[in-house]
């Protein structure tokens, strides 16, 4: 919701009193939103997407636009080799799972680029451990129609809660208890 906010002054004309008569005071508006009109809430901050470089927790995080920036200028990204898709206990965080499948970690090619490049033969071969992390991205997708993509990968994040990604993706987004 975007509001323009108006000072009054003593020095409005009579051409302009309706428009000063309907205009908020940057005071009246604190009021407003003290009195729970706006809430507080409804305003959403928006922070820079992080992207780790590598599987090390500890490791690079790089702002999104360098993370683009790199996966424009990859050779590997560009001509992917054949890439075998490593388990996904390999990854740390959901948010690694997300820097892996679109712009590759630790200096392997990105899963799309991948699958741009080899198509559904390499999907296929590469099926058992892609399955899940395809519902992730799915799920962080989805998300992202009403969240940016860095609110959402806090939300999965809190929802894994410290278990594994296989755990978060069987029993928290598909509801399978094993």
């Amino acid at each position: 919701m975007n509001i323009n906010l108006i000072k009054e002054t003593d020095e409005t004309t009579n051409n302009d009193n309706d428009f000063a008569k309907s205009s908020t005071s940057s005071t009246e508006a604190t009021e407003i939103q003290a009195q729970g009109i706006f809430p507080q809430s409804s305003i959403r901050k928006f922070f820079p997407l992080i992207i780790p470089t590598t599987t090390n927790p500890f490791g690079e995080y790089i702002p999104i636009h360098i993370a683009i920036q790199r996966f424009q200028r990859s050779p590997v990204n560009q001509n992917p080799p054949y890439y075998e898709v490593p388990v996904l206990g390999n990854l740390p965080t959901v948010r690694h799972a997300y820097a892996e499948w679109y712009f590759g970690i630790d200096e392997n090619p990105a899963i799309i680029s991948c699958i741009r490049k080899y198509g559904k033969e390499w999907e296929k071969r590469n099926q058992r451990r892609l399955s899940r992390r395809k519902i992730l991205i799915r799920e962080i997708e989805l998300r992202e129609t009403d969240f940016s993509t860095e609110e959402v990968l806090e939300i999965l994040e809190i929802l894994r809660d410290g278990s594994t990604l296989n755990k978060l993706i069987d029993v928290k987004l598909l509801g399978h208890d094993k």
